[in-house]
């Protein structure tokens, strides 16, 4: 799968694929070794995921549908 982060040193791991829209996808991601970290929202945009969200909380304020989150393992 084809990603974009901006910046170097991106550790991602845990990828999910959303059954419901496969545009999306959620990922576990750290920037090097003892940087920051949390899980990214990404969006599929000519062939390549680009984070849509990052952050550890407040994923309910994505500009993601609803069903798209839940269908990731969000709560909302």
């Amino acid at each position: 799968m084809p990603l974009y982060l901006t910046g170097g040193g991106w550790h991602v791991s845990g990828i999910r694929i959303s059954t419901v829209n496969s545009h999306y996808a959620k990922a576990a991601v750290q920037q090097g070794r003892n940087g920051a970290g949390g899980e990214m929202i990404l969006f599929l945009r000519h062939g390549i995921y680009h984070e849509v969200f990052l952050g550890t909380n407040d994923f309910c304020t994505a500009a993601v549908p609803k069903r798209v989150l839940r269908d990731l393992g969000f709560r909302c």
